[in-house]
């Protein structure tokens, strides 16, 4: 009787390509180079991928007809594929569909664009610059501002964000039925992070409790009736209810 293969080890990391992100519809900014253990509740294929992956990075079947080799993930009705990266120890979900059309994911690798980009290792790299110390920092201050904002409703709250994000906070209440929570940021960003498209992704996650009423690029703000400087830019959230403190963990 032939030998088992012996089961491969756990990757250092599991990732999600912005690729496969669009593929199952999570297309919101604020999911972008988010750990996938973030977003199990999101979508059925994560959890399975968190799930299985996260104890080997082989699966059961490789994919016909895909160099290097990918692994096929079956979750539920969907079918999705999975790479590893043994340089940076870093499992992949890279494709996903609901069709069971594996010829997709063949036809996206013959054409170059299957496997992780050149942006999703730079969303790799951004997760990986947000350390503890970071994460602490800016969650500790957002917490502040956003209580003071809350005390002070059309009052704009200024803070550099861990000493990387100029930014301020503005609860606006004049509405009966909302609260708006508005961000105004400043750029280019001080320190590690380096790229403008990077900062909503990051204040998304610290103060908004979920993406759906959100206005990602506004050109106005309450407390700038002239008009926003150059280099300003400002998010909107609007909720029915209360405006809460950010998650105790938003970047982990």
């Amino acid at each position: 009787m032939a030998a088992s293969r012996p089961k491969a080890a756990p990757p250092g990391r599991l990732a999600i390509t912005r690729s496969a992100l669009s593929d199952l519809g999570l297309k919101s900014l604020s999911y972008i180079g988010r750990d996938p253990v973030d977003l199990v509740r999101e979508h059925r294929v994560v959890a399975d991928f968190v799930l299985q992956r996260s104890q080997s990075y082989e699966g059961q079947e490789a994919t016909l007809g895909v160099k290097p080799t990918t692994w096929n993930l079956h979750a539920g009705t969907w079918r999705a594929v999975t790479w590893y990266d043994a340089r940076s120890d870093t499992c992949w979900l890279v494709a996903a569909n609901q069709s069971h059309d594996y010829r997709a994911f063949v036809n996206r690798a013959n054409n170059g664009n299957l496997l992780p980009t050149a942006a999703d290792f730079a969303d790799l790299d951004l997760r990986d610059s947000l350390t503890d110390d970071f994460a602490e920092a800016a969650l500790g201050q957002a917490v502040t501002v956003l209580d003071q904002a809350r005390d002070s409703p059309g009052v704009e709250i200024s803070c550099v964000l861990a000493g990387e994000i100029e930014m301020s906070v503005y609860v606006d209440d004049s509405d009966p039925q909302y609260r708006a929570l508005w961000l105004l940021y400043r750029v280019p960003p001080r320190g590690r992070l380096e790229l403008e498209a990077d900062i909503p992704t990051v204040l998304a996650a610290l103060f908004f409790d979920d993406d759906a009423n959100v206005d990602w690029y506004r050109s106005d703000h309450p407390a700038r009736p002239a008009g926003l400087a150059q280099n300003e830019r400002v998010m909107r959230w609007k909720t029915s209810g209360t405006l809460r403190p950010p998650s105790p963990d938003p970047l982990a």
